[in-house]
C-alpha cells in the first residue's frame, strides 16, 4: 500500500457531505492517516453589507468563529471510528479556490466530498464550480453519494492506458484492498461510418476492431500483472461503445460500489469528468466516484 498521509473531507453541513465525512473517517482509520475536515466560508457573499465590516472590523473573525462552532457540533453528531482524530478547519473564500488551496498548502493526499448538498455541492451536477474544483485539484477526489456502511467491496476501474490509468489501479488497491476489481477499457469507433462510406468492406472494419480489442485485452492483462493483481482479485473487460453508457451498464451489472476514473489533462477522461458526459455520469450513477489525477501530465489515450 502507498503511504497516504493526509485525507481532507470538505463539508457544507448537508447530508451528502456528512456521508463524505463518514467515508473519510473510514478511510483515515484504514490508512492510519491524518484527517482534516474543512468548511469554506465565502465572506465575499456578504459584500452588500460591507459597511458592517467597516463598523465592526472583527466581524469577519466572529463569523468564522460561528462557523467553527457549527462545524464542531456537526462533526460531533456523526459516527466515527474510535482512535481517529479529525482536525477541523474553516477557510475563507469560494470552495473551488479554498479547497484546492488548502490541499496544496497542507499536503493533502485525498479529497472527499459529497455528491450534493445545501450550498456549493448543490452545483456539482452540473456546475462550473465543481468542474473548476476537479480541474484545480492535483490530488484524487472521491465523490460520495452513498452512506458508508463498510469498506468498498466491488470496484470498477476505467482504463485508457494513460499514466492516469496506472495511478487509478494503484489507488484502487489502496482504497479498497479487499475488494474485487474490474478493469474496463471502452473504445469507440467514431470513423466507422466514414470508412463504410469510403468503401471499406464491413469484414475488414470488423477485423480491425477485433484486433484492437485483442491488443487492449493484452494491455489490461499486463497492467494487472504489473500491479501484482491475480485473476482471483481482478477481472478485465474490453468493450466497444459510449464510455458513459458502458460504465453505467457495468456498474449496475457487476453491483459495484465505487467507480474509479483517471484525469490527465486534455483527453477523453477529462471530457468525461468535466463536460456533458460528467453531468450524465454523476447524475445517473448510483455509486461513489473516485477521480484520480496523474501528476505526470497528459499522455496519448486509447479509449477509456
Amino acid at each position: 500500500m502507498s503511504q497516504k498521509k493526509h485525507i481532507v473531507a470538505a463539508t457544507d453541513f448537508s447530508q451528502h457531505s456528512a456521508e463524505a465525512v463518514e467515508r473519510g473517517f473510514m478511510i483515515a482509520s484504514q490508512w492510519s492517516a491524518r484527517y482534516t475536515i474543512l468548511h469554506a466560508v465565502e465572506l465575499d457573499a456578504l459584500s452588500p453589507f460591507q459597511a458592517l465590516f467597516v463598523e465592526n472590523p472583527d466581524l469577519g473573525e466572529k463569523l468564522a468563529a460561528v462557523e467553527r462552532n457549527r462545524l464542531h457540533e456537526f462533526i460531533c453528531a456523526l459516527p466515527h471510528p474510535e482512535g481517529v482524530h479529525a482536525e477541523l478547519r474553516v477557510e475563507s473564500g469560494p470552495a473551488s479556490v479554498a479547497i484546492p488551496g488548502f490541499l496544496s498548502s497542507a499536503g493533502g493526499d485525498l479529497l472527499v466530498i459529497g455528491a450534493h448538498g445545501g450550498g456549493f455541492f448543490d452545483r456539482l451536477v452540473p456546475g462550473s464550480t465543481a468542474s473548476a474544483l476537479l480541474r484545480e485539484s492535483r490530488e484524487p477526489v472521491l465523490i460520495v453519494r452513498n452512506k458508508p456502511r463498510e469498506p468498498y467491496r466491488r470496484v470498477l476501474v476505467a482504463v485508457d492506458f494513460s499514466p492516469a490509468s496506472e495511478s487509478a489501479v494503484a489507488l484502487a488497491r489502496d482504497i479498497a484492498p479487499e475488494a474485487s476489481l474490474t478493469l474496463i477499457h471502452i473504445f469507440d469507433a467514431p470513423f466507422e461510418g466514414m470508412l463504410r462510406l469510403a468503401g471499406v468492406d464491413d469484414w475488414k472494419i470488423a477485423s480491425y476492431e477485433m484486433e484492437a480489442k485483442r491488443q487492449a485485452g493484452q494491455k489490461l492483462e499486463s497492467l494487472m500483472r504489473g500491479q501484482g493483481l491475480t485473476p482471483a482479485q481482478c477481472s478485465t473487460v474490453v468493450i466497444q461503445g459510449d464510455p458513459t453508457r458502458q460504465l453505467l451498464r457495468y456498474e449496475e451489472n457487476l453491483g459495484c460500489d465505487l467507480i474509479i476514473v483517471g484525469k490527465h489533462g486534455t483527453h477523453l477522461s477529462e471530457e468525461l469528468l468535466l463536460g456533458s458526459k460528467t453531468n450524465h455520469l454523476l447524475a445517473m450513477s448510483r455509486r461513489d466516484l473516485l477521480v484520480v489525477v496523474d501528476p505526470r501530465g497528459p499522455a496519448a489515450p486509447e479509449g477509456i
